[in-house]
């Protein structure tokens, strides 16, 4: 039987700021596994993602992503896009 462990939020913010030279096609998909088995009071849907702007010219963007529960820690995203390849510089 295989056990599955809760994730933490500094387990998530680790997941996050380890994503470095992913194509934006797959970049969406990438946050979001970042968040798998992390739940707020058994809540595991995330919000956020669907306001997120293009971002898939050069540049520096804010992704918002957060648990769709009130009091759920909401979290901003900055990355850097260079040749359609996006690195995570910082989260908060």
């Amino acid at each position: 039987q295989r056990r599955i462990f809760r994730v933490t939020t500094k387990d998530v913010i680790k997941r996050l700021e380890s994503l470095s030279n992913i194509s934006c096609v797959d970049l969406q998909e990438e946050i979001e596994n970042c968040f798998d088995n992390y739940n707020v009071e058994g809540e595991e849907e995330l919000f956020g993602q669907e306001n997120w702007c293009d971002y898939t010219k050069d540049g520096k963007y804010e992704l918002y992503i957060g648990i769709n529960y009130e009091g759920a820690y909401h979290f901003t995203i900055y990355i850097d896009v260079l040749n359609n390849k996006a690195s995570v510089v910082n989260v908060l």
